[in-house]
């Protein structure tokens, strides 16, 4: 008996508010053929965008100090800490923040990014933070850890969680840019 294949459940969307299964997306797809006028541009809205916040994938290929900033030995070492002594607290993960995810050195850094995520580029990658070395667990109070320190705000999930995990399929990643 041959084993059953589980097909991911993969949601697409062309407008806020609706998410649709593959064969939902096809259809309305369909129903818009390639001359379909989408009406005129809502009045205000710019031609072109210009400016320091506009950028294109060519322009950070040659400039990846814009927005990949690679961890330092000594930076995992501050966030292990950190997670370490948050483990102690025994409070929940949805209340992790800034003043519980203690990082001197390495939270005012995460600031910066977080100023290049709002204020400049608009992406930021974080390299080199070994996450096979962690449970799950303490793989989820390091992101939460992390991202309390680039974000002001985190929603609550819908029932205080702290993390909500979407999964999905992607192709081979090259190993020299997963990390």
């Amino acid at each position: 008996m041959a084993a059953a294949t589980i097909q991911p459940y993969e949601l697409y969307s062309d407008a806020p508010g609706f998410l649709l299964n593959k064969p939902e997306w096809e259809e309305a797809d369909a129903a818009h053929p390639e001359t379909f006028d989408f009406g005129k541009q809502p009045q205000g809205w710019p031609v072109k965008f210009t400016g320091p916040d506009v950028w294109t994938g060519d322009h950070l290929e040659k400039h990846p100090d814009l927005y990949i900033k690679t961890l330092t030995q000594g930076e995992i070492g501050e966030i292990d800490s950190a997670i370490k002594a948050w483990r102690q607290l025994k409070i929940p993960v949805s209340s992790i923040d800034r003043s519980n995810f203690r990082l001197p050195t390495v939270g005012p850094i995460l600031r910066q990014l977080s100023d290049n995520i709002y204020n400049g580029v608009g992406v930021q990658i974080l390299r080199g933070f070994p996450i096979q070395r962690y449970d799950k667990e303490e793989q989820v109070i390091a992101f939460l850890g992390i991202n309390s320190w680039i974000g002001d705000r985190r929603l609550n999930q819908g029932a205080g969680r702290g993390v909500c995990h979407i999964k999905g399929e992607i192709g081979e990643i090259d190993s020299a840019i997963k990390d």
